[in-house]
């Protein structure tokens, strides 16, 4: 019978279905959502809901009581900029920047490269290594217990050397139980796998290692008779470097401002307090130390220059005195007029002394004549001749005179004429011996004269290279000595400014901690614990409950 109606039905549906009619009384299809029967789905089966919520609260209560909290810690510098550090824009980016095409400002370029210097690899490692930084230590005293980070107070402390932190290829893990008894159970672990696992009886241990040998030593934070876990990871300082970058957050404090945020989060309030006091520090002193050796370098560049100067004027003083001892010169100007003047002389004198010579040349030719034998001797002395020649002169033209009365006077024979034609004759002869020794001793003093005429022109000629050449002695040494004078006052500005070095960035704040942690939140862990398990239970009652509902009613109409 029952299988009779079943047959029937599906041959029924069968053609309702292929003829696409629908059967008489058949409840039409619908695509809403029937809100009230879920509503009633959900009522029905609350318990899977709670159960969800009580599983996700749960979880998250033992998230929020396992998880090391996350601090963060905070510092501020304020930048002193000195333009004379060379952090001035250029000509081009200042000249790009007024036309509007430039990029950042020159304050903000600085404030860049102070955060670049802050978060660089050499800086970071050096911090590392100070403050120890290569290893991370902590406990576990429960299983709901949160981990107890160690800085500085640790019970163990694990050392290597620190070219083999600086180079080792993996990190390391250690963990040593510690048992009441006082004994030490040590495991170590390379790239997550168990290098080595022994009982440890005494400290110092040296756990030897494929990549380096440690040595284990406990401190005296270490407290006998307490079980304990304690665990620590040392790696490399390039490692360690590039988890402090993901911690490290360096930013301006505002864009028109020279304020400088240095953030840190991380477990361990005291390592990060320390980590971040030691960047400001370290910072500090390097740019401290980069201005002070840059001033200093300037100062002994200048102090070199000034003894080269100082070496160079004394040759360009010799160089000088020794032009004018080998030109036999004081002063152009002076030796210029000394020369003119003594040019003057020369010339009066040698016109004197042509003159004179031309004199006593048209005498002796007069004395020579027979035509002129009985007449005066035109003559006016010079004072340039002997002192008995115009005397001669004198006498012989008295003669002269005294002849040609007596001529006038006397007729035929006389004895007093024959005496005065013969003092006529001797005295003419003793003035032409006269005059040819003062012939020869003018043409003398003229050649003479004519000589310093002719060192006179040279030394004229030679005026204007020696002036020229004293000119430029004369201004070579201007120019150092003016060279000399503005590197003494550069001296004492660099002197000044050695004095005057301080640090880059005045450190407003020093390392300071939030009260409450930054990580995990709370709140909001608690609303996703709540979400999830609302989620987590509707996503069950659908799965698990949805099909059985519906499946009730078409299984009652069959029966």
């Amino acid at each position: 019978m029952n299988q009779e109606h079943d047959s029937k039905a599906l041959s029924s549906a069968s053609q309702d279905k292929g003829s696409g009619h629908k059967r008489p009384g058949a409840a039409p299809a619908s695509d809403s959502i029937d809100f009230k029967k879920l509503a009633q789905n959900y009522l029905r089966h609350w318990w899977v809901i709670a159960g969800s919520l009580l599983l996700c609260l749960g979880l998250t209560f033992i998230y929020l009581k396992k998880k090391a909290p996350i601090y963060v810690v905070h510092s501020t510098i304020m930048l002193n900029q000195d333009l004379d550090e060379g952090q001035s824009m250029s000509g081009i980016s200042a000249l790009a920047m007024s036309f509007g095409i430039g990029g950042a400002t020159g304050s903000q370029a600085v404030m860049e490269d102070e955060m670049t210097r802050i978060t660089s690899q050499t800086l970071l490692s050096q911090v590392v290594r100070e403050n120890h930084l290569n290893s991370m230590a902590w406990t576990t005293q429960g299983l709901l217990k949160k981990k107890v980070f160690y800085y500085e107070n640790e019970p163990f402390r694990i050392e290597v050397p620190q070219q083999i932190l600086d180079t080792i290829s993996a990190g390391t893990a250690f963990e040593i139980n510690v048992k009441s008894d006082g004994k030490f159970n040590l495991k170590v672990k390379q790239d997550n796998k168990k290098v080595l696992e022994t009982e440890v009886s005494r400290f110092p241990y040296n756990a030897r290692t494929p990549l380096a040998t440690f040595r284990i030593d406990t401190t005296g934070f270490l407290k006998k008779g307490t079980d304990f876990d304690f665990y620590a990871i040392v790696n490399s300082t390039p490692v360690v470097v590039q988890n402090m970058r993901e911690d490290l957050n360096v930013v301006e404090v505002d864009k028109k401002g020279n304020g400088i945020y240095v953030q840190m989060d991380g477990p361990c309030i005291p390592r990060l307090i320390a980590t971040v006091n030691s960047i400001n520090e370290l910072y500090n002193q390097q740019r401290y130390d980069q201005t002070l050796q840059r001033r200093k370098e300037s100062l002994e560049f200048i102090e070199n220059r000034l003894l080269n100067l100082y070496s160079e004027l004394e040759e360009s003083e010799d160089k000088i005195e020794n032009f004018k001892r080998e030109n036999n010169i004081v002063d152009p100007t002076a030796e210029a007029e000394y020369i003119f003047a003594r040019k003057g002389r020369i010339e009066g004198t040698e016109t004197e002394t042509r003159t004179q010579l031309e004199i006593y040349e048209m005498i002796r030719d007069m004395l020579q004549s027979p035509k002129a034998a009985n007449s005066l001797i035109p003559f006016t002395s010079t004072g340039n001749e002997q002192e008995g020649l115009p005397a001669a002169i004198a006498a012989y033209n008295e003669l002269i005179l005294q002849k040609m009365e007596l001529e006038s006077s006397v007729k035929g024979q006389s004895t007093t004429l024959d005496r005065i034609n013969q003092q006529v004759s001797a005295l003419r002869s003793n003035i032409l011996s006269t005059l040819s020794r003062e012939i020869q001793a003018t043409k003398i003093a003229l050649s003479t004269v004519g000589n310093e005429q002719k060192t006179s022109d040279t030394r004229i000629r030679e005026i204007p290279f020696i002036e020229k050449k004293l000119t430029q002695l004369y201004r070579d040494r201007e120019v150092k000595n003016t060279i000399y004078a503005f590197l003494l006052q550069k001296r004492e500005e660099a002197e000044i400014a050695v004095a005057q070095v301080k640090p880059y960035g005045e450190i407003v704040d020093t390392a300071y901690s939030d009260v409450e942690p930054a990580k995990p939140n709370r709140p909001v862990c608690w609303a996703v614990g709540l979400a999830l398990g609302l989620i987590l239970g509707a996503g069950l009652m659908q799965i698990f409950f949805r099909n059985k509902d519906e499946k009730a009613p078409g299984e009652e109409t069959a029966a």
